[in-house]
């Protein structure tokens, strides 16, 4: 089962880039930036939220994933399997191979934890709180492993 949920939706693109999360990722200080740099800033922030909708785009549709292989077998996907889909995907649409590869698996990693910390709550006899899917408001940031 491949990451066949991502699709570039225009629209959500474009709702993200109008009212995108990137003041909040730059902070207030992303206003003062004068000269050459001021003239690169928009197209900057714009492929800062694309990378962060593509981002979250894979954390949902890997939680989807896990949930969908789940209910009917019960058989639980591990990160390893996810991660070596993302060779195919990236294969298949290049607007995630133009990403590295550590942000992508990032990604996976953050799911994973979300996953571990549902088994040890539960395990822990507290309340477990199921991984939820992230919107544009929950998903800000990304990492590299470098």
């Amino acid at each position: 089962m491949g990451f066949a949920g991502i699709s570039e939706d225009s629209t959500a693109l474009e709702a993200s880039e109008k009212y995108g999360a990137v003041d909040a990722l730059l902070g207030e200080g992303a206003q003062d930036i004068s000269g050459e740099a001021a003239a690169h800033a928009p197209a900057q922030e714009r492929e800062l939220e694309r990378v962060l909708w593509r981002c979250r785009t894979l954390y949902n549709t890997a939680l989807e994933q896990r949930i969908v292989v789940w209910r009917p077998r019960g058989v639980s996907l591990k990160r390893s399997q996810q991660e070596a889909e993302l060779k195919a995907l990236r294969a298949e649409m290049p607007e995630y191979d133009a990403l590295n590869s550590h942000v992508l698996q990032d990604v996976l990693a953050r799911l994973e934890k979300t996953y571990q910390a549902l088994f040890r709550r539960a395990a822990n006899g507290e309340k477990p709180g199921f991984p939820r899917y992230h919107g544009r408001e929950c998903y800000y940031s990304f990492t590299y492993k470098e």
